[in-house]
Parts: structure tokens; C-alpha cells; sequence
């Protein structure tokens, strides 16, 4: 850089010469030095030659007038001064600093990554950015480029432009620029999407995570590559994507993390920043990060989670995907992609830079309007989802214009894995079907019994009896009535909380009152203060709450009677202990459906 002081070694200050002292080590202020992605001061670089040896030092400006830091300062960067040259020192910083700036010297550095609004403009921040005409470098611990773009893209020819799921795969990297930028600009408020890629080790999870974050760095699992190792805290990975706003992660294998909350991960994550700790200040400087995180596991995530209806439009899924076509290819695509790396992602940014607002937001609207016709079954949520799943759409389409069509696959081919998962989650996000099957799972499990086998077995005291709390638990348990295809399943309120319990089901309230609304659900009518009625989800039967369905089992649904020679065999003795009144007449049970059940 020129040095804007080269004349400026002394200056006068009220008719005395003020100089570098004669037994200091020569320095001068080279340039400002400015973080153009943090609120932080400016500091200045110092050009030092201490009898031959040149190195440079970094002062924060605002110790210019602080003599007692200042000169503490100084000795921490082997310029060392006395108590009484200080102020001289000072003075004559602060001068040269100041003939610095008003030369426009600034070296800009950034310590975030991808999109930005600087001075009312976006700008992607990479490894080095031309910000007006002056070029701010990353100073992030990142491998952002190396190897031979020629062996990298034949083995994009080769491997991935030939296979559908790859050509997904090496999509999906450049989506997290398109879907940051469509959030900043509010387009859509996609938040970040989370993408669990889940199946066996042979899939090749690990070969796709890999490619889809070549061109934009190192896909290593460490501190200098885009992909985070499993072994993370919760505050561990969400510092690890602070500040990144349209580069891709990868979280590998994080199922194998026992000691995480996924659940809070997963919404933490979508929601694109931090929650404030207690006791933390509000000035803390955080950015926050956006764009797409995928998350890979050998079974789906969901099932490892406490889900919720919030929880499907923040998780999108691609199960049981078959990315690679042999473990040759496989090793072939790793061994290119962790030489050569970081070759094509600038290309994809600078398109992106290049394009106008309102002609993304189109692009937008046009994929929104083709995924959501593949989107067949629909619910509540669909419409969400979509949003997300058409931003991906569109991320392909502009790979395919930014590189001149590399694959022959139309889009919608390429998001099939994408939409067939979704649509195979319609049903289970239903809570009203999902509360309905387990109660249909349960009734079709124990129809010929009306008490647990197994809870029978570990409460047996031998001599064909049974303990006082057995004879307790199954009288209470229920009943199950069979009439032809209709089913009524009455389950003491203590039971069924105990097997929504074990099945993770936590979304009773929404649930039930749709299946109220269907007559599936039979409740108690209970006046209000105000004169309201309400339908209360239990009702009272022999001093006991039970919940109490009503529905027809469809003939597909029921399992083939067992003959009487495998139908499970109950304790003689059992029986005669049970109390059954009336519980299996059908007149009690058609009276207690009118309304006429004494006991109700």
C-alpha cells in the first residue's frame, strides 16, 4: 500500500518539532484499518523497522488518547517507550492518522460471509470483495479456494451431471446463496431451511454433503471447511453459522449427538439467530445467518424429535434418496472434491450480483406457481412448504442458466426426491389422523381383551392368581366393542395418557377437536359461566374419566380374525375375578352413545 505519511515522520505543534523519540524503534501509520461487518472501531496499521527488522502492529485508535493503555500498546507489539516519550508518541499517531484519513488510506476487512447491505447496497462477502472500488479481504479461518478447475469439472461431466440425485446435490449449494438474498430482500420469509437427508450409510449422504459444498470452499468437517462435525453443543454450531448469510453448511450424522436438543436446534436454526442469554447485553453484535443447513442421519430426524405442526414446515426431507451410483463413484467425487474446491461458487454469486431485484422476484413467483401443482395432497401446511421447496426450485433453474444447462433434467424431475418426501409426511403432520391411529392401533392390538397381556404377565403371582393392583388395572382399561365395521373404543383417561406418552404424541388439544367436530370423539357437554356449551374431551363412566371413539374400522384396516385356536389365551382365573357389568352389552353401549347411560 502507498504510505500516505511518508512525509509526516514529524510535524510541527506550536512551534516545537514533534518526532519519533531516538531510541524507539522507527514506525509509521501506514493506513486505517476498518471491519466493514462489525460495529467496532477503526484501528491503525503501523509500519515499524526496528534496526533492520520490519514487521507490522495493529493500535486501536481509540488508545491514541489513552497514554496509560496506549503505551501498554505499543510494548505488546515490541515497540517499546518510555513513560515521558508517550505523549509525543501519541501526538504524533494521532497526526499521521489523521492525514490517513483524509487520504481515503482504508484496508477493509470482513469477518462475516455472504450477503450484506453495506451503505444501503447488498454486496456477497467471499474470501476478497471490491466494496467502491477498494477490496475488503476475509479475515474468517475458511479455505475458500484450491485445486484445478479441469478436474473439477470432469468429474462434474462424469459423476454428477449424468445422475439426477446428484445434480440435486451440487443444486442445493448454490440454493443457500438464492434463499439468503430472497429473505433479505423479502421476497418470501423462508427463514433458514433445514434439510435432513436421512438413510443408510450406503446412500451416499456423505458423498452428496460433500459436492454440495465444493464450489463455495473446503467441504471438510473442521473449523477451516464448510461442514460441521456432529460433536457440537447447541452454542457450539450456532456461533459456527453467526455472521454466514448464503453459504451452505452440513451437520454430519447428527443423530450420533445424544446430548442435544433437536428440537431446539432445528427451531434456533429456522429462526436465524441466537436467543438472548441471560444477563447479555442488547448491543452484543450479532448477525445472525441464513440460507440452507443440511442435516444428515441414518433415520429420519423426525423421529428422534418432539414434533409439533410448527416443526414440518422448518424440516424439509429427501428419505431414503439413492445419491450415488456405485461406492467407486462415491470415493471418486470425495477424493476430486477435497483437492479441488471453490471453483465455480464466485461464478454462481456474480450472476446472482448481476441480477435485478424485480427480475428475481419474478423468477420467484413463477417457481412457487410450478411446485405447487406437484404438490397433490395438501393440507394447512402446504402452502408454507412450498415456499420453501419453490425457492430450491429456483436455485436449480439458475444454476442451469448461470452454466448453460450442464444437466439435461428438467426441474421438476430434479425436486422429486424433495416433493415425494413431503407428500409422504401430509398425513402423519394431521394431528386428528395421527391421535386416530394410535387409538385404531391400539384398539386392533388388544380387540379380543380388554386388559394389557403384558402388564398381566409381570403381575402374575403364580396359582393361576393375580395381585390386587392387576385385578384394579384391568378392570379399569376399558373396553372394546365391535359391531360389524364400527368400532367403539372406550380407554380409562390414565391409560390413553400413557400411550400418547410412548408414542411422542403431544398435540391432544388440536387434535381432538377435529376428531369432536367429526363425531369420532364422544365428550361430555359442560355449560360455562357465560352460557356457552363446550364438549369436554372425557367422560365419567362408574366414577371413572375415560375417552371414549366412535368410529369404522375399514375393511383393509382390520387384520384377519384369528381362529379359536390362536386367539390369545386368557387366565381362567382372571375372568372370574374380573367385574364386567354390562360393559360388553351393546344395549349399554348404544344407550351411553344416546345419551340415556345413567352413569354418564
Amino acid at each position: 500500500m502507498l504510505n500516505p505519511n511518508k512525509n509526516n515522520d514529524s510535524f510541527n505543534y506550536e512551534g516545537r518539532e514533534v518526532s519519533i523519540p531516538d531510541d524507539c524503534p522507527f514506525f509509521r501509520v501506514q493506513s486505517l484499518i476498518k471491519n466493514i461487518t462489525a460495529n467496532e472501531e477503526d484501528s491503525i496499521l503501523l509500519y515499524v523497522n526496528d534496526r533492520g527488522k520490519e514487521f507490522n502492529a495493529e493500535i486501536p485508535t481509540s488508545l491514541l488518547n489513552d497514554l496509560s493503555n496506549l503505551i501498554k500498546a505499543l510494548n505488546a507489539n515490541n515497540i517499546f517507550a518510555k513513560h515521558y516519550q508517550v505523549h509525543d508518541i501519541s501526538m504524533l499517531l494521532t497526526h499521521q492518522a489523521r492525514v490517513a484519513f483524509t487520504s481515503n488510506y482504508y484496508q477493509l476487512y470482513h469477518t462475516k460471509l455472504g450477503w450484506h447491505n453495506i451503505d444501503g447496497q447488498y454486496y456477497f462477502l467471499y474470501d476478497k470483495t471490491n466494496i467502491n472500488g477498494k477490496v475488503s479481504e476475509c479475515k474468517r479461518d475458511f479455505l475458500f479456494q484450491a485445486g484445478d478447475i479441469d478436474k473439477y469439472q470432469e468429474m462434474l461431466n462424469k459423476h454428477v451431471f449424468s445422475r439426477k440425485e446428484l445434480a440435486l446435490a451440487y443444486c442445493l449449494g448454490f440454493s443457500a446463496v438464492v434463499i439468503s438474498l430472497i429473505n433479505k430482500l423479502r421476497i418470501a420469509d423462508l427463514g433458514t431451511i433445514v434439510l435432513n437427508v436421512s438413510g443408510k450409510s450406503s446412500t451416499g449422504k456423505s458423498t452428496m454433503e460433500q459436492l454440495l459444498l465444493s464450489p463455495f470452499g473446503s467441504p471438510v468437517f473442521t473449523k477451516h471447511g464448510l461442514g460441521l462435525p456432529h460433536s457440537g453443543t447447541l452454542n457450539g454450531f450456532l456461533d459456527a453459522l453467526e455472521g454466514i448469510h448464503g453459504l451452505p453448511r452440513v451437520i454430519d450424522d447428527l443423530q450420533q449427538n445424544s446430548n442435544i436438543n433437536l428440537t431446539e436446534l432445528l427451531y434456533t436454526i429456522s429462526q436465524e439467530e441466537t436467543k438472548m442469554r441471560c444477563g447479555e447485553k442488547w448491543n452484543r453484535n450479532i448477525d445472525g445467518w441464513s440460507g440452507i443447513v443440511i442435516a444428515s442421519s441414518e433415520t429420519p430426524l423426525m423421529e428422534s424429535m418432539k414434533v409439533q405442526q410448527g416443526t414440518y414446515p422448518r424440516l424439509l426431507n429427501a428419505t431414503n434418496v439413492q445419491w450415488t451410483e456405485s461406492a467407486e463413484s462415491a470415493e471418486e467425487i470425495k477424493t476430486i472434491v477435497n483437492a479441488n474446491y471453490g471453483l465455480t461458487g464466485k461464478t454462481f454469486i456474480d450472476y446472482i450480483v448481476s441480477m435485478p431485484i424485480e427480475t428475481l422476484k419474478s423468477e420467484y413467483e413463477k417457481a412457487l406457481n410450478k411446485v405447487k401443482p406437484l404438490m397433490t395432497k395438501k393440507d394447512g401446511l402446504s402452502d408454507r412448504i412450498a415456499t420453501r421447496l419453490a425457492s430450491i426450485y429456483l436455485s436449480c433453474e439458475l444454476v442451469k442458466q448461470c452454466f448453460n444447462s450442464p444437466f439435461t433434467w428438467t426441474t421438476e424431475e430434479l425436486i422429486e426426491p424433495l416433493i415425494e418426501s413431503e407428500q409422504d409426511t401430509v398425513d402423519d403432520r394431521n394431528p386428528a389422523e395421527k391421535l386416530l391411529n394410535i387409538i385404531k392401533t391400539y384398539a386392533q392390538e388388544y380387540k379380543y381383551s380388554r386388559f394389557d397381556v403384558n402388564y398381566l404377565k409381570t403381575h402374575y403371582k403364580g396359582n393361576g392368581t393375580f395381585s390386587n393392583e392387576t385385578i384394579a388395572k384391568q378392570t379399569n382399561e376399558g373396553i372394546i366393542n365391535i359391531k360389524d365395521d364400527e368400532w367403539t373404543v372406550i380407554i380409562h383417561e390414565d391409560r390413553l395418557k400413557k400411550i400418547l406418552k410412548a408414542e411422542g404424541f403431544n398435540e391432544w388439544g388440536t387434535a381432538t377437536n377435529e376428531l369432536k367436530k367429526r363425531g369420532i370423539l364422544i365428550g361430555t357437554e359442560e355449560k360455562k359461566k357465560n352460557g356457552k356449551t363446550t364438549i369436554r374431551t372425557r367422560k365419567l363412566i362408574n366414577g371413572i374419566w375415560c375417552n371414549v371413539f366412535k368410529f369404522k374400522m375399514e375393511s383393509e384396516q382390520i387384520q384377519e380374525d384369528l381362529t379359536e385356536e390362536n386367539q390369545p389365551k386368557q387366565p381362567v382365573q382372571l375372568e372370574m375375578k374380573v367385574d364386567n357389568t354390562n360393559w360388553n352389552d351393546d344395549d349399554s353401549i348404544n344407550a351411553f352413545f344416546k345419551g340415556d347411560d345413567d352413569n354418564a
